[in-house]
């Protein structure tokens, strides 16, 4: 089996935030988020941002607000060096598929940013790179931005550059 990574679990704000930013604010945050048809994590980072102090030079803050969660699932062999990336806490449980292992990781986006970009490397052994290149892909796709460029190897894998 090919490691593999979904996300299964995203922080969202409730109706509770958005009524009290505009009551104390006295505008919606979800404002432009939702005029441009955000939802998950794009919407939350859009959320965060409109929230955010506008003098604040430090635009990445907002990275260690939002926590994800994400299903790992890999063969008994190669999920700890999947983990050990990641450098994140994890609950980790066998699964009916003999030899295959599943194991739940949850972090900020920083700490997946960070993750990705080192799961994505030459010096990484190829099923973890498979595992972080899915994740990558999957994380791009709902508005995670990483500034970087997938180079493609021989071996069905991308680097991130």
């Amino acid at each position: 089996m090919n490691p593999t990574g979904l996300i299964i679990q995203e922080s969202e704000f409730n109706e509770n935030f958005l009524t009290a930013c505009y009551e104390v604010l006295g505008y919606s945050v979800a404002h432009k988020a939702d005029v441009k048809g955000l939802t998950g994590i794009s919407r939350n980072l859009a959320c965060l941002t409109a929230f955010r102090n506008k003098e604040s030079n430090n635009h990445q803050e907002i990275y260690d607000l939002l926590s994800v969660g994400c299903l790992i699932l890999a063969e008994e062999n190669d999920l700890p060096d999947i983990l050990e990336i990641s450098a994140m806490p994890f609950a980790l449980t066998e699964t009916k598929i003999r030899g295959i292992n599943a194991a739940i990781v949850s972090g900020t986006l920083r700490k997946w940013k960070i993750a990705i970009s080192r799961g994505c490397r030459q010096d990484v052994k190829a099923h973890v790179r498979m595992c972080y290149d899915a994740l990558y892909l999957q994380f791009r796709s709902l508005g995670l931005d990483f500034n970087k460029t997938q180079k493609y190897l021989n071996d069905n894998t991308f680097l991130l550059e």
